[in-house]
């Protein structure tokens, strides 16, 4: 059976929140919907984390759910309570409220079905942060023994709980509601503290890139790769013929065979019937009459004025490169996200495709001022290196 390292919901492709240990194919949710009885211990619950699971519970077949929540910090929701209070009376759901005497944090699902029962311990709390965009790990538990001293830890803190009731949920909205301003007032303090540390940790991000970029441009390996990037771009002016664009279909083929400043493997070969309006595209993109950001948009995005399929950022910024090599960087996507990595200010994901690129021109122009180069063109070979060498 192989073990995995899969988000811990399926589908959250772009979430931090993970689980290791369990089986392939194994769901989350799909173990609630098919459990025979489901319990919980959470260090506090949020609306956002029980409408990521309610479809599943409701969904479940189980005959018993147990759900302990924390109220360390007030930070459950009081909606989450009334809901949980509500349910009590028409599902079979229980909910308690973990004893205060010391600080509730667990984060515990002990799923039972009728052939097997496994449990998940991690970091993550029933929100959404916790479920999906916060860095967080649980592991999947399948020994009987593991199973067997969790359900005996949650029976005991099950008994020393308080049962969930109407006075008991409206004495904590009161107190929640108190502390709302005090807690408000605390985050837009944390939040710039954190701010502040985000700036000290993107320096140390960015030296360290800079320190690395100067030491591999220093290399043999180093220089042998930037001088093939300056052969590689002068290949492609050879292939595309700028500034009449006038190429032929061998040359636009050969120019898809070039992947020095990102892989053009996945451009079909057919492109070749569209060479006329592609060379349009590209006669207006050396308009320097009219903003980087305006050509980009009216060729890059689908429907746009000059856009022919398969010509997408990565070839049109080649031919921006190619006419400005100095001045211009070539876009790809690992580059971009590299340079988030560094530390450099990331363009808004509502920028349009222009506006994404000239973000992405003043990143790497600083990159590159401050690696002590006079030119684009090289740095790229870095990039490569660095990916490479950093591979998980």
């Amino acid at each position: 059976m192989k073990i995995v390292c899969q988000p811990f919901l399926k589908g959250s492709k772009a979430g931090k929140s993970v689980l290791v240990g369990a089986p392939t194919g194994y769901s989350f949710l799909h173990g609630i919907k098919s459990a025979s009885s489901v319990r919980v211990a959470m260090a506090f619950g949020h609306m956002t984390g029980w409408r990521a699971i309610e479809a599943a519970l409701q969904q479940s077949r189980a005959r018993k759910i147990e759900i302990l929540l924390g109220v360390a910090f007030f930070q459950t929701e009081p909606a989450l309570l009334k809901l949980l209070l509500d349910l009590q009376d028409v599902k079979k759901v229980a909910a308690r409220l973990a004893p205060s005497q010391t600080t509730f944090h667990p984060k515990v699902w002990i799923i039972t079905a009728q052939d097997s029962t496994h449990a998940i311990v991690g970091s993550a709390n029933l929100s959404n942060g916790g479920l999906v965009r916060n860095t967080e790990c649980s592991a999947y538990l399948g020994n009987s023994d593991d199973i067997e001293s969790l359900n005996t830890w949650f029976d005991q803190l099950w008994q020393e709980s308080s049962p969930l009731t109407t006075d008991i949920c409206q004495m904590y909205e009161a107190k929640y509601l108190s502390l709302l301003q005090t807690r408000n007032q605390s985050r837009e303090a944390i939040r710039a503290a954190i701010k502040e540390w985000d700036a000290l940790q993107s320096d140390w991000k960015k030296d360290e890139a800079i320190k690395e970029a100067r030491q591999y441009l220093a290399s043999d390996d180093g220089r042998a790769a930037s001088l093939h990037r300056v052969q590689a771009m002068e290949q492609i002016r050879k292939c595309l013929k700028p500034p009449t664009f006038q190429f032929s279909k061998a040359d636009w083929l050969e120019f898809l065979s070039i992947h020095e400043f990102g892989s053009m493997k996945r451009i079909r070969r057919n492109t070749v019937d569209d060479l006329p309006r592609i060379k349009k595209a590209f006669l207006y993109l050396a308009d320097e009459s009219v903003s980087i950001s305006s050509r980009i948009d009216a060729v890059v995005p689908n429907r746009s004025t000059y856009h022919v399929p398969g010509i997408g950022m990565n070839i049109a910024t080649k031919v921006l490169a190619m006419l400005k090599p100095a001045q211009r960087p070539v876009y790809n996507q690992p580059v971009a996200d590299t340079l988030g990595a560094f530390g450099y200010e990331a363009a808004t994901k509502g920028s349009s495709d222009g506006m994404r690129y000239n973000v992405f021109c003043d990143e790497m122009g600083s990159f590159v001022k401050e690696c002590g180069l006079s030119e684009m063109l090289t740095i790229d070979s870095f990039f490569e290196y660095y990916a490479n060498s950093h591979k998980s």
